[in-house]
């Protein structure tokens, strides 16, 4: 059974402006969390972004929660790993 994968407004905008060639890696982990939400490199985030996992693609954070009863997932930020990205 899939998953149903949502990007809040943000994130879908912050996709947009990434350059082609790490929105395509990105875009395929996001295809890949159709299948399987909890591959890849997973950290469980604490503190302001408590109960959010986080997938790293390369230098790009995507920071997500799930839903396991309704098998969604919902990302909520995309950004590249930087000193403020966890805030």
């Amino acid at each position: 059974m899939a998953w149903t994968v949502a990007l809040v407004r943000s994130a879908r905008k912050a996709l947009a402006k990434i350059p082609a060639r790490d929105r395509r890696l990105i875009a395929d982990a996001i295809d890949g969390m159709e299948t399987d939400p909890f591959t890849g490199d997973l950290r469980r985030l604490r503190g302001e972004w408590d109960g959010y996992l986080r997938r790293r693609i390369g230098d790009w954070r995507i920071i997500f929660t799930v839903d396991v009863i309704e098998r969604t997932v919902l990302i909520a930020y995309i950004e590249r790993r930087g000193t403020t990205t966890y805030r």
